[in-house]
């Protein structure tokens, strides 16, 4: 019920770089969950004739939904705790990120001189370069541990 007051965007001019911070922080989540999304939808193209969504993929992507979008609101809200589930969710997507890639290099280690299709073209190479952008949208957690202000600024608006 005190969710709609606290998602303002507006800050003192004192909370400007804290304000920033939580910003980059809670986008970051969402950007990172489109971009995953969207690779694990072309990494399932890849293995598969066509995108076949199954229960699992349903439950996949409203669990890692919900959770991005609880704690993009928590971090915006001013919850500390949401930092460090930031932080594992950002683990497990590197470790997706890691499986997925990995297929690719146990099929370069088995010696095939011949990669199979779902390792060639476009859509591979695109579906790649997700991966590493969402990947790399992980890496901006950074600012929010770093800035030192974050932690009063997040307390204040948790509480105003």
């Amino acid at each position: 019920t005190k969710i709609k007051s606290k998602l303002s965007f507006k800050f003192s001019e004192a909370d400007k770089k804290p304000a920033i911070a939580v910003m980059i922080g809670a986008g970051s989540i969402i950007l990172e969950f489109v971009l995953t999304m969207i690779a694990v939808l072309m990494w399932d193209k890849q293995h598969y004739t066509a995108i076949t969504l199954g229960a699992m993929d349903y439950m996949y992507f409203i669990t890692l939904g919900g959770i991005s979008l609880f704690l993009a609101i928590a971090m915006w809200c001013g919850y500390s705790f949401s930092k460090f589930g930031t932080l594992a969710l950002y683990i497990m997507v590197g470790t997706k990120v890691a499986n997925s890639l990995a297929a690719y290099n146990a099929a370069v280690e088995q010696g095939l001189t011949e990669l199979p299709a779902k390792f060639k073209g476009y859509n591979y190479i695109t579906c790649g370069v997700f991966f590493i952008l969402s990947f790399l949208v992980c890496f901006s957690i950074i600012v929010v541990f770093v800035v030192k202000e974050v932690n009063n600024y997040m307390y204040q608006k948790r509480y105003e």
